[in-house]
Parts: structure tokens; C-alpha cells; sequence
């Protein structure tokens, strides 16, 4: 499943209804491929960790990074596809 996604445009409401997991803190196990539409002055890794919290996700990670400068298209892979990160390159 992939999701496009604004980095300025987000809320913090759980996905899976579970507020018990949102007020602990828990991580959720997620997967699937988030497209992120990166905006200047925020670093690739900025980017991946509002992604992480924003999803409460246990596992993250970006397929290559961008200049804090630029703006385009950032994968983001959370929890099994992280391991299909190389291959998005």
C-alpha cells in the first residue's frame, strides 16, 4: 500500500482507533510505502521521523536522502518494506 503524503500536513490521531496505544507511547507494527512530498529546509531524516511518530511506526526508514534545499519526492518504508528500501533506488 503506498500513501501520498504533504511533510507540513498532518495530525496525530491514531490509525487503527487504539487509543490505549497512543497514550502509552506503544509503537504500532505498520507496513507499506509512503510517498512524502518533502518541502525545503527540512533534512531527510526530520522528514522520517515526523513520518515515524506521526504513524507510531516500530520501523522506518528512507530510500536515499535529499538536500534540506531541495523538494520532491521522498519513499518512506515502514516496518516490512523496509527490507524492499535498496531496491527503490
Amino acid at each position: 500500500m503506498a500513501i501520498c503524503v504533504n511533510a507540513t500536513e498532518y495530525s496525530v490521531a491514531p490509525l487503527d482507533g487504539n487509543t490505549l496505544a497512543m497514550k502509552k507511547n506503544k509503537k504500532i507494527n505498520i507496513h507499506g510505502v509512503i510517498l512524502l512530498n518533502k518541502p525545503a529546509g527540512m533534512s531527510s531524516n526530520k522528514a522520517l521521523q515526523r513520518v515515524r511518530n506521526l504513524f507510531r511506526a516500530a520501523k522506518a526508514g528512507h530510500t536515499g536522502s535529499l538536500d534540506p534545499l531541495a523538494t520532491g519526492l521522498l519513499p518512506i518504508c515502514l516496518g516490512q518494506a523496509t527490507k524492499v528500501c535498496e531496491y527503490l533506488l
